[in-house]
């Protein structure tokens, strides 16, 4: 995963937010010892913002960006 790519969650563990039509951009990308983190910027807002700090094992690809 890269920045500039459409990312969505994965069904596990947030099977409502897979099934809804959130997508998001990465715009920045962070890794920490072994865990790698993206910023993303999501189409909606949601109640922690519209951009979070995610872990990418929590995400899938939809789009790959340039």
């Amino acid at each position: 995963m890269k920045i500039g790519d459409l990312v969505k969650y994965r069904p596990f563990p947030h099977k409502e937010l897979s099934a809804s039509c959130l997508v998001g951009l990465v715009i920045e990308k962070e890794t920490f010892l072994y865990l790698e983190k993206v910023l993303v910027k999501w189409n909606r807002p949601r109640p922690q913002g519209k951009s979070l700090w995610e872990y990418i094992d929590e995400l899938e690809l939809v789009n790959e960006g340039r």
